[in-house]
């Protein structure tokens, strides 16, 4: 898989993720936002619900009444109580109902309970609803403590005059017990008596009626008994235990969804601020690394970056590559190899600068040699010092010749293998039997008389093959491999020649059993500025014959390479092409021995 599908697919799958996490945190948030509502819009007052809600909380099963368990849960809360009564007063329906609460009424003793006729210490809420398709009333009774102290004053104290009133110890210590405050009021409103002593000194007439009429709306309890004697008002003010006003649901409300939005935005900021991070790791410490790795490059060190530590960042301890640099692996494998290539050609570029450093004096020896001897015996023709006989002369000429045929031959080679590498060489191409022009080859080469002692073997292929080729150079490329193998190998070294072919092309294979090559060798045989010998060493040769076997090859549309071991010998393999025009036909073997 490439690195573009691989992205593609990478990228999918992460936005899948992002947009299901989303989702899920969207459907969390709405949730959230849900509870919220319920558990704000669901703390009210029973006495606050109006015919309809109580009528919902209301069921009727085969006769027989329910109450929801959550209102239930309210009453019990407060420990108040709840009646159902029809219109003739039959209690139908009670629950938590206390022992001083009437357990049946008439339809008078209905009405005057409910009006505080009859002496109660409850707080009454009632509601018109219809219950067996039938109409009835249901009675919330909650009792509040200010009631309470004040049936029990009302009861201690029949006729409780204002000028002639006052409090018992026992009754200022249950009223301390209990936080409350009596207060007397004259018709003025204005305080003539306080227990205990309070800053409020004048009566509030809305206060007290709002508080009798809504408890739940008032941090205090205010219950008031009207003495028309005197035209005096006493009330007795208590802490309401169960302050809970009207408008504290929309606040509470409002703070809630504040606060819900404000959670919901945090974690949605927290998420990105993590996916950011995430993001940057996944997608950031590859490409960094790919950077370093470049700069390196750039500046001449072909390695990967390593830590502190030593260790490359892209793999774990454990040698495998981590999971955000798998997904650029292309790319890292290509770095790498690029490193390799780029650090072994620095390794082959400095050999070579130091090797045709060398060839150069080499070279430079070898002029100096022959134009020394040139020179040498030039001078000594040219002196008037000597008689020289005609046998002097023919020698001094003969050397001359040679030594300036040796430099020809090193100026020719040298400017052939510039002329190869631009493929400025003249060629004409005739079409042969390369059998037979291999062998013609080889039996010129064995009968030079310098290799009276070497064994040559011939291996045909069992097909004609019929290949077009500048016969000088193709003989010149058998000949430098012959002479290369025959040169750096003792006498009792066996050379085999072997040409093989296929269906596309023929090969031409040159190997020996003799000392072989290390590696460095073989890497750069075929270089112009190579030698496989020492340059101190006396070569006949010019140092150049096998980088123009090579080109001379590659002019032939071939291609050439070396297999060796140290100790086990060498093998030359070339391999040639056929082209549409090329024949191929049976043929016989030849073998050549010396």
């Amino acid at each position: 898989m490439n690195l573009s599908r691989r992205l593609i697919i990478q990228f999918i799958i992460q936005h899948i993720f992002v947009l299901f996490t989303l989702l899920i945190a969207v459907i969390v948030a709405f949730v959230y936002l849900g509870h919220l509502f319920s558990t704000t819009l669901y703390e009210p007052n029973v006495p606050e619900f109006d015919n309809f809600t109580v009528s919902q909380h209301v069921s009727s099963e085969n006769g027989r009444i329910t109450l929801s368990s959550e209102v239930k849960e309210m009453i019990e809360e407060k420990n108040d109580w709840l009646q159902i009564v029809d219109k003739n007063g039959k209690v139908l329906y009670d629950f938590n109902t206390p022992e001083d609460v009437p357990g049946s009424y008439t339809k008078t003793t209905l009405v005057a309970y409910l009006q505080h006729h009859i002496q109660s210490p409850y707080k009454f809420t009632y509601w018109d609803i219809e219950v067996k398709e039938k109409e009835a009333i249901v009675i919330y009774g909650g009792k509040l403590k200010s009631n309470t102290l004040l049936q029990e004053l009302k009861e201690k104290h029949s006729s409780p005059l204002s000028a002639e009133f006052s409090l018992t110890e026992k009754e200022k210590k249950q009223f301390t017990a209990e936080g409350a405050t009596l207060q007397i009021f004259n018709a003025q409103g204005e305080e003539i008596f306080a227990y205990p002593k309070t800053k409020r000194n004048s009566f509030s007439a809305i206060q007290a009626v709002l508080s009798e009429k809504e408890p739940w709306n008032h941090k205090e309890n205010i219950s008031s008994l009207y003495n028309p004697e005197d035209q005096t008002l006493f009330t007795i003010t208590v802490k309401n235990d169960h302050y809970y006003p009207s408008d504290m649901n929309e606040d509470l409300l409002t703070k809630k969804i504040f606060i819900g939005f404000g959670v919901i935005i945090l974690i949605a900021f927290v998420y990105l601020v993590i996916l950011s991070i995430w993001y940057g790791r996944k997608f950031g410490k590859p490409l960094l690394h790919t950077m370093r790795w470049l700069k390196n490059i750039a500046s001449g060190k072909y390695e990967e970056p390593v830590s502190k530590k030593g260790r490359t960042v892209r793999f774990r301890r454990s040698g495998k590559e981590k999971w955000s640099f798998r997904l650029f692996k292309d790319v890292t494998n290509a770095l790498e190899h690029l490193s390799i290539t780029l650090k072994k050609n620095e390794s082959i570029r400095q050999v070579i600068q130091q090797t045709r450093e060398e060839w150069i004096t080499g070279l430079t020896h070898d002029l100096k040699t022959p134009l020394s001897s040139i020179y040498g015996y030039s001078l000594l023709l040219e002196s008037k010092q000597y008689n020289w006989d005609d046998n002097d002369i023919q020698q001094f000429g003969r050397i001359i010749r040679e030594k300036s045929q040796y430099m020809t031959t090193l100026i020719d080679d040298l400017s052939l293998t510039y002329q190869l590498k631009n493929n400025a060489i003249p060629s004409q191409h005739v079409k042969v039997e390369i059998n037979q022009f291999v062998q013609k080859v080889l039996l010129q080469f064995i009968n030079n008389p310098t290799l009276q002692n070497q064994n040559i073997e011939f291996v045909p292929s069992s097909n004609a093959i019929h290949y077009s080729i500048e016969e000088k150079w193709f003989q010149r490329i058998i000949e430098n491999l012959l002479t290369n193998a025959v040169k750096h190998n003792n006498e009792t070294t066996n050379v085999i020649v072997k040409i093989g072919q296929n269906k596309q092309s023929f090969t031409l294979s040159i190997s020996d059993n003799g000392k072989g090559m290390d590696e460095q060798t073989k890497e750069l045989l075929f270089e112009r500025y190579y030698r496989g010998t020492n340059t101190e060493e006396n070569n006949a040769g010019t140092g150049l014959g096998l980088a123009i076997t090579k080109q001379l090859v590659l002019a032939h549309n071939g291609t050439i390479s070396i297999e060796s071991e140290i100790g086990k010998g060498t093998t030359i393999n070339m391999v040639f092409p056929f082209s549409p025009n090329d024949k191929r036909g049976s043929y016989h073997k030849y073998m050549i021995q010396k």
